[in-house]
């Protein structure tokens, strides 16, 4: 097994499969997800949305022109 040891702030998104037992997790810095295949998750799918949510100070969505947005998140280092 691999161990990803990065704050919460930097996880852009996270992705749950329950068909394959998979947490994909993607990074706002744009690294190469990480993948781990869970035999028995417990609350983190729970818990990751949850730190991740915590860590989250702004969000908004800004019109640059007619047909595009950007989405601006500013997070805190919740340690």
């Amino acid at each position: 097994m691999t161990w990803h040891r990065r704050p919460w702030h930097l996880v852009d998104a996270g992705l749950w499969s329950g068909e394959d037992g998979s947490l994909r997790v993607t990074w706002v810095d744009g690294e190469r997800p990480a993948r781990f295949v869970l035999t028995d998750p417990g609350l983190l799918p729970e818990t990751l949305r949850e730190r991740v949510q915590a860590s989250v100070v702004l969000a908004e969505t800004i019109e640059l022109d007619r047909r595009r947005t950007a989405r601006v998140v500013v997070r805190k280092d919740l340690a």
